[in-house]
Parts: structure tokens; sequence; C-alpha cells
């Protein structure tokens, strides 16, 4: 049997609001991936932006480059319809799970279903006008690591509750949202209790909640790899695929074989291009 790879987070949807859609994923410093899409002048909003205990940092820019900025995108804990700029372009960086990014003040708690805008200077002396000083989606990812690796490596130290919080969203992400809270207990020494305290203060969700969002999350990416809903529910501790298609439904608002229609009647694949 075929196991679900390691996770990279997916927003499906926003696929179809471009003719063309660049991902290249890293899984380094933080970052999971970097993407890049044109807008339709047609389309205002992504339809569905699923939950994916992600930030997305994305600098937009008008044609003509006279019109541009930058914001940060929290994670939908439910699917919900999100404001874009017809005709624009986009870059964007979606974070790990869980990580929030040097350049970026508040907690992932305090991010949660928001949108906020980012000034001209987004960290240091990094300026939003620089990633549109470059044509080229490759550029484009050099200028942001030449700007953000440094600050990255000044903020690894971790102590306390935080390593604790780093140490669940890894296990996490490592067993695809299957790891239990009695195991992460066993594990660290800690009691339940402070574990789902200690994770909520700083995430604003309850272990539990996070690991049903990376399942989830998992599980899209089995089904975009080819396997069948009964291996994946296997594979991700599903009771069975009724569960898991109850799961679907709440977090994407419906089942997965209508997902998996939609994005094949949107040309999903054809737009999509992993470098």
């Amino acid at each position: 049997m075929e196991k679900i790879k390691l996770l990279i987070p997916r927003q499906p949807f926003m696929v179809m609001t471009t003719d063309r859609y660049l991902k290249k994923a890293i899984y380094m410093y933080g970052i999971s991936h970097f993407f890049q899409m044109e807008i339709l002048e047609n389309v205002e909003s992504i339809p569905l932006y699923i939950p994916d205990c992600c930030i997305d940092l994305m600098f937009y820019c008008s044609k003509d480059k006279k019109h541009m900025g930058a914001e940060i995108i929290g994670s939908r804990l439910k699917p919900e319809s999100i404001p874009i700029r017809a005709g624009y372009c986009y870059f964007g960086v979606r974070f790990m799970p869980g990580f929030v990014p040097p350049m970026i003040t508040p907690k992932m708690a305090q991010l949660f279903g928001n949108i906020i805008e980012l000034p001209e200077v987004i960290y240091k002396d990094f300026r939003q006008s620089e990633i549109f000083g470059k044509d080229k989606f490759e550029d484009r990812i050099n200028v942001f690591l030449k700007h953000y690796i440094p600050g990255f490596n000044e903020g690894r130290a971790k102590e306390g509750a935080d390593r604790l919080v780093e140490y669940i969203v890894d296990k996490n992400i490592s067993t695809g949202g299957t790891v239990l809270l009695k195991t992460l207990a066993e594990e660290t020494g800690y009691s339940e209790r402070y574990i789902n305290r200690t994770f909520k203060e700083s995430m604003g969700i309850s272990p539990k909640k996070f690991a049903r969002i990376i399942r989830f999350q998992s599980a899209i990416q089995g089904f975009e790899a080819g396997l069948n809903p009964t291996e994946i529910a296997y594979q991700l501790n599903y009771y069975d695929c009724a569960h898991m298609v109850k799961e679907f439904k709440e977090m994407c608002g419906m089942r997965p074989s209508e997902l998996k229609a939609l994005l094949m009647e949107s040309s999903f694949y054809e737009k999509l291009t992993v470098l």
C-alpha cells in the first residue's frame, strides 16, 4: 500500500482563481512552499479557504506595478471565502502548520480568521517592492530568502512552553495528525491537562483540533496522490470512510468525491505547475 507522503498543506480553491499556479516546496526554515498566481480579471475572491493551520504571507502587485502591498492571511477554522484583487499578480509564502515567521508579531492564536495588511518595510530593511523588482518566480524566492533566513536563524532559540508546542506541532505533522494526546503526555512527561492549556494559549486551538486539521490536510494529499478512500481512512486512523466523509464536510463543505470532481471540472491539474 502506498503511503501518504510528508505533508505539504493545500489550498486547492486558490488554484481556481488563475490560469497558471506556480508552486515550489522547500520544507526548510519553517516554510512549506512558495506559490505565484495571476488572478483572473473577473475573480474577486478565493471561493473557499480551508483549514490548514498555516500562515500565508502574500505579496500583490497590479499589472502596471503602480499598486502593490503585502498581507498576512491567518488560517481558517472552517471553510470560507476571502477577498482577492482581480487582475493582480500574487507571490506567496505558505509557512508550515503552526509556525509563525520572525517578521510577524502576533501569536498564531491572534491570527486565526484574520487578514492583516503589512507596512512597506516588512522586516528590518526588507521592502515589499523588492519582490516585484524581479520578474521571475525563482528570483522572487531568492529575494525573500535573502532577507528572511538571517531573521529565522536569530529566532531559533526556544524555551519551556515554546519547545513543548513545537514538539506537538512537529509530531502531528510527521504522523499526519494521528498522534494521540495520551502519547504526547507519555513522550513529554507533561500531563494531558497541561499540554492542552499550554498549546491552546499559544495556538488558539486545542491539540485535538490541530490534529484534526492536519489529518484532513493529509487526507487531501492522499486523494491527490490517487489513493482510494479506504486506504486513506486506514492510514490516518479514521474509524471508517463515513467518519472521514463527515470530517471533510466540516472542513471544506463537501464530500471527498465532490471535491475531486470539482477539481477535475475546474482544470485544477492543468493549471498547477510544481517546480
